[in-house]
């Protein structure tokens, strides 16, 4: 930057030329500013006012269509309304005639069955031109749907004939042979809807899902669909997606219910499935047999006994022997039921054991006497009895160690003893925690004490040591 030395004059007017120069750039930019804010304000009320009148325009519209609208929905209500009306009158008259022409047939075979049969073969003919006819009067007269009819042909001699018309007052019959009388097969029931004739067939209610890749199979496939695949099957009707022949029905539902997540939760059931701790072999079996036919459709029964081999509990493994490992489903079937039901009574005599061992101790750790009553226990009962008892016992834990593969009499044996002795011990004193009497019967009261203790015994019986050192109760 360079400096330039000036005098006061000239530095006073170039001051003011600077001055005069800007005052003038802004009255330039206002001008400019001021111009811009008019166009802007002319052009937001011209957009306003085309606005206002576009809307103006679009309500008048609507309204016009709306009104149209109602008109229309009005006209159409009370067209819907007449034509309901007329077709309701036309059913009634149906309804009436088909009820007219019911009783006149009821009325025409009551009196056919009074009398006395005969016909020739004529009278089949007659009867079915009558019948054509009257049903011809009635499709004419607005009927929208005919019963299905049945008329009777009456063999007889040549001779004798005997004719009546249906929906006529005169009515002639001669006699005719009951045993005679057969009956036209029943024609199936049609409804004529709008014109077009219109079958209805019934299926049985036993009937069975059967497809043979037929068009017409595909119609009724919805009254065989449940939950989830029904609603399926809704949504593609709705949706106008329906499919139309059986192979695309087959594709559709595959894609829709086998997807690649279902897959690979079936894969990863199919490999984590065992028999749990708890799980009988005939449940097991439900539940490996539905996975297996998922991801082994191609397997023979062979490769399930394998498959139930590998994935079975180790206690019902261990116990098959090696000579069932070739057989049958059944028969492997038949083998672990048997093992099943041995490890059951096993576990039930080590329960009972145990039920027993634990009702002994708990009544010789919760006795209040504990001392008092040992040493009556002693005094009372003499000692061929407990050795008696004490044998009694080891047999009968000997006998609960059944068989392995199959059950022994003992085990059975072992059972009813147990059970015997647990009921034997039902009379359970209060007094002394004992089993075998009652509270009223105790021993360890004052009064059997004193009894007791005046009772002889010799010198160095058990009894005798007992009753000096022991105490009386208090």
């Amino acid at each position: 930057m360079t400096s330039e030395q000036v005098s006061i004059e000239e530095a006073v007017k170039r001051l003011v030329e600077v001055e005069t120069t800007n005052r003038n750039r802004i009255s330039k930019l206002e001008g400019q500013i001021d111009e811009m804010l008019k166009s802007f304000t002319d052009y937001r009320e011209q957009n306003i006012n085309s606005t206002r009148n576009e809307l103006q325009t679009m309500s008048e519209t609507m309204s016009e269509r709306i009104g149209s609208i109602q008109l229309m929905t009005v006209s159409f209500y009370a067209e819907a309304k007449s034509n309901y009306d007329e077709n309701k009158q036309q059913l009634k008259q149906v309804y009436d005639d088909l009820k007219t022409n019911m009783s006149r047939i009821v009325s025409t075979l009551n009196q056919m069955a009074d009398s006395r049969p005969i016909a020739s073969n004529m009278i089949y003919d007659k009867e079915a031109k009558v019948e054509e006819h009257a049903i011809e009067q009635n499709r004419k007269e607005r009927l929208s749907r005919t019963i299905t009819h049945t008329t009777t042909h009456v063999l007889g001699h040549p001779s004798q004939m005997s004719t009546y018309n249906l929906g006529h007052p005169s009515q002639t019959s001669l006699n005719m042979l009951e045993s005679d009388i057969k009956y036209i097969p029943t024609v199936p029931q049609v409804l004529p809807l709008n014109g077009v004739k219109h079958s209805i067939i019934v299926p049985p209610s036993s009937a069975a899902p059967a497809f043979y890749g037929k068009h017409t199979e595909i119609n009724g496939i919805s009254q065989f669909l449940r939950d989830s695949a029904l609603e399926w099957y809704c949504q593609l009707r709705l949706s106008h997606r329906r499919p139309q022949t059986w192979k695309e029905f087959t594709e559709l539902f595959l894609a829709q219910f086998n997807s690649p997540i279902r897959k690979a939760r079936q894969e990863q059931e199919w490999d984590e499935c065992k028999q749990k701790e708890n799980e009988t072999i005939n449940e097991f079996l439900v539940r490996l047999r539905a996975l297996w036919r998922e991801q082994k459709p191609k397997e023979t029964g062979r490769d399930l006994v394998k498959h139930l081999f590998c994935r079975m509990r180790n206690d019902l493994l261990n116990l098959i022997g090696i000579m069932h490992r070739n057989a049958s489903l059944d028969e492997v079937i038949t083998e672990v039921q048997q093992i099943e039901d041995i490890l059951y009574r096993r576990a039930k005599g080590d329960r009972l054991v145990k039920q027993i061992k634990q009702a002994t101790s708990s009544n010789a750790e919760t006795s209040p006497n504990k001392r008092y009553d040992e040493d009556n226990t002693r005094r009372i009962t003499p000692w061929s009895n407990k050795e008696d008892s004490f044998n009694s016992y080891r047999r009968i834990a000997k006998n609960h160690q059944v068989n392995e593969v199959t059950p022994s009499r003992n085990q059975t044996t072992a059972e009813s003893n147990m059970t015997q002795q647990l009921e034997s011990q039902g009379n359970y004193c209060y007094t002394c925690g004992g089993y075998g009497h009652w509270a009223r019967d105790c021993p360890t009261q004052y009064g059997n004490y004193r009894q007791e203790r005046n009772k002889p015994y010799p010198k160095n019986v058990i009894g005798a040591l007992d009753e000096r050192t022991s105490r009386a109760p208090m």
